[in-house]
């Protein structure tokens, strides 16, 4: 039997894969603003600026899919409360999408990323990954596809 998902393990990958993704943007000249617990909770981890325009930034990071070639695209977060997965219930503009490892990046508009969910339920397996006393689901997106439908796709060094 596999091990349950590590929610606090998973939390450091993040804050690793954010402060990448934050040094890379700041370099390119965006402004980059932390938010706070309300606005993660609704799917929103930054406010990027650049020129007058404002962004709200979701970030995701993976470790997982440079040894499986998938992007696990969460559409349920708890089975025994129903939350919806990020994929589905983020309110931010944009999701970015870093695959550690691979060193890439794919930028996708949620609505984009929305728009996909179905099509994407039909053509790829989906997932159960075990937690402690809940699953959350998800679809197998391979990383190729998955970049097809970003907007930009960052290579990182």
């Amino acid at each position: 039997m596999s091990k349950p998902y590590d929610f606090r393990e998973q939390l450091d990958i993040g804050k690793r894969g954010e402060e990448k993704l934050d040094s890379f943007f700041s370099a390119k000249g965006i402004e980059i603003q932390c938010v706070n617990r309300f606005d993660e909770r609704r799917g929103i981890d930054r406010i990027f600026r650049k020129d007058g325009r404002e962004h709200t930034i979701e970030y995701k990071t993976d470790e997982k899919t440079q040894h499986t070639g998938n992007v696990f695209v969460e559409t349920i977060s708890n089975n025994q409360t129903g939350a919806l997965g990020w994929a589905v219930k983020g309110l931010a503009d944009c999701v970015i999408y870093y695959a550690v490892g691979i060193e890439e990046a794919a930028i996708i508009r949620s609505e984009e990323l929305r728009a996909k969910i179905a099509e994407w339920f039909f053509a790829y397996p989906t997932r159960a990954v075990k937690n402690r006393g809940y699953m959350t689901y998800g679809i197998l997106v391979p990383w190729e596809e998955f970049k097809k439908a970003a907007d930009t796709v960052i290579k990182f060094d």
